[in-house]
């Protein structure tokens, strides 16, 4: 089969613009310096010949551009006797886009003898659906019943004398209390760490011996061991000490409600003002709240929008406010509970809800 010798658009352009630019650059060269001055022609005249058949020369190059670039009709073969010819194997090689398909013809074969498995499908056609018959239900047999005073023995429990019980366990049971000492009371060096260490290397300095640790008696540390008594009274006046000492405000509010008994609105006053203070509830069912690093004014706003939040829900409910600010005053834990008590009062004398503050000041 003899190859034919196609060539691509792109180097037969770049070849045509190369020659061509060659053979004008020489004729413009000859015609400038040789034929004009030859034949005195004046250069004005050949511009203005030049730019009315300028048109005419675009035109041309463009044609030429495009019979460069249009594709060579190139044939298949070049003899026919290298054609293939056409059957039921070479076919969907002239199945391309450009080709017309050709019918193919499935040329009749020998008939293929059946397997057995294939034979044993076609004879052994499916069986008619048979009827499905359900037995018929057993009645359902009650249980047994059961005596079960008779089987369980019951247990008859005598009087204990819980008397001689406590005592004899308190004379068994003889429990010695120790005082707290540390866990760790032996040393830990090196050796007993998963993996060799040198004792001189960089990582033995950040991973140095754990000494053995002094044991240590916690009660000769009281002060670190004492119990604070957790009330209103021992927490005011811890509280207020430590807003005098360190010099900033705190305030301390009584709320009064006229239906105490609602445990819903008590549970939602006590929830809201935990989230800003240190909340208490007095025999008297008034709920105390201490507020450190409340001012008066800043007191008077946060349990006005606590009220407020808590009357959407309870609207039916009076709600009174009494508080006292320390205001950069040195006052005992009584007087500042005094001073809230007083404005309480005056609250609950109100209508409606309110909040009053004692203002040391006017006072």
């Amino acid at each position: 089969m003899s190859a034919n010798n196609e060539k691509r658009p792109a180097i037969i352009v770049f070849s045509t613009i190369i020659i061509s630019s060659i053979i004008l650059a020489s004729l413009t060269y000859l015609f400038y310096f040789y034929f004009i001055p030859f034949y005195q022609i004046d250069i004005e005249d050949f511009y203005t010949i030049l730019v009315r058949i300028l048109p005419l020369i675009i035109g041309l190059l463009l044609t030429i551009i495009a019979l460069v670039v249009a594709p060579l009709n190139i044939p298949h073969t070049s003899s026919k006797d290298d054609e293939i010819p056409i059957d039921n194997y070479t076919a969907p090689l002239y199945n391309l886009p450009n080709e017309e398909k050709e019918i193919i013809v499935l040329e009749t074969t020998e008939k293929v003898e059946p397997s057995d498995i294939q034979s044993s499908i076609v004879q052994n056609k499916l069986s008619p659906v048979e009827t499905l018959y359900v037995s018929q239900l057993e009645p359902v047999k009650r249980p047994q019943s059961i005596d079960v005073e008779a089987i369980i023995t019951p247990v008859v429990v005598h009087d204990i004398d819980t008397e001689s019980l406590r005592t004899s366990i308190e004379t068994e049971i003889d429990i010695e209390l120790h005082p707290s000492y540390s866990n760790l009371d032996r040393a830990i060096d090196f050796s007993q760490y998963p993996f060799s260490i040198d004792e001189n290397s960089s990582i033995a300095s950040l991973l140095e011996p754990i000494e053995k640790s002094e044991s240590v008696d916690l009660s000769d540390y009281i002060e670190l061991t004492k119990q604070v008594e957790d009330s209103l009274e021992a927490v005011l006046k811890e509280e207020l000490n430590e807003a005098i000492e360190r010099a900033y405000p705190l305030s301390f509010a009584l709320l009064s409600l006229e239906d105490d008994e609602d445990d819903l609105i008590v549970d939602t006053l006590y929830k809201k003002l935990s989230q800003i203070g240190i909340v208490y509830t007095d025999s008297n069912n008034i709920i105390c709240a201490i507020l450190p690093f409340y001012s008066y004014k800043r007191s008077q706003l946060s349990i006005a929008s606590i009220i407020k939040s808590v009357k959407k829900t309870y609207p039916n409910n009076k709600i009174s406010v009494g508080f006292s600010t320390s205001n950069d005053r040195e006052v005992e834990q009584h007087e500042i509970h005094k001073e809230a008590s007083l404005a309480l009062e005056l609250a609950i004398e109100q209508t409606t809800d309110s909040i009053i503050g004692f203002d040391s000041i006017i006072s």
